[in-house]
């Protein structure tokens, strides 16, 4: 699928999509931190890693999607799109939103 019909099949998801969608890319999530569990006991540190990576970044896609499903449109940022096919902008998110979690729950 080319990336431009990849681009409309996340902009066009309507409030009851998005739930959907939100509940799909959750449970992706808990498989990569459940595969980084069994890793870890195996001492395959590196591959562990890695799917904590790909867990936490599917986290952050959850998150948008959970916020479509309650009516808040994302759709009009400049960036949206990018968020579903860039890993560099989940990256940067995860830092604001750890920055965020320091700043409020680390005292």
């Amino acid at each position: 699928m080319s990336e431009k019909n990849q681009n409309k099949g996340w902009t066009s998801l309507n409030k009851a999509q998005s739930l959907k969608a939100y509940t799909i890319v959750m449970e992706n999530a808990e498989r990569h931190f459940n595969c980084a569990e069994i890793l870890a006991s195996a001492s395959h540190s590196q591959n562990a890693i890695a799917h904590l990576i790909l867990g936490s970044e599917e986290l952050v896609k959850a998150f948008w999607c959970l916020l479509m499903s309650r009516n808040i449109d994302l759709k009009k940022l400049s960036w949206f799109t990018k968020l579903f096919y860039n890993h560099k902008i989940r990256h940067d998110l995860l830092k604001d939103f750890f920055t965020a979690y320091l700043l409020f729950f680390n005292s």
